[in-house]
């Protein structure tokens, strides 16, 4: 059986997905330092898809820009709040 390795941000019930096509996948979970550091990976990556994307992808691509954008910004307000409930 071939053996696939993918070391990337999982969403949208992917492993779910997966299981109900017959496959396999192990998964990890993160730590919210070593999760924050995937997405700042994963936004640099994004941005380099916006900067070769052609005029019709423009948008998607910014679409996922932004959606790391805002799973950044709710980890920090997260702690932002959880500090002042101290």
């Amino acid at each position: 059986m071939k053996t696939l390795k993918y070391n990337k941000l999982i969403r949208d019930n992917i492993p779910e997905i997966i299981k109900v096509s017959g496959k396999e996948c192990d998964v990890s979970i993160l730590n919210d330092e070593e999760y924050i550091l995937k997405l700042k990976e994963k936004i640099v990556e994004e941005a380099h898809e916006v900067v070769s994307a052609r005029e019709d992808e423009i948008i998607g691509e910014l679409a996922d820009v932004l959606e790391i954008i805002e799973a950044i910004n709710d980890n920090y307000v997260d702690k932002f709040y959880n500090s002042m409930k101290l």
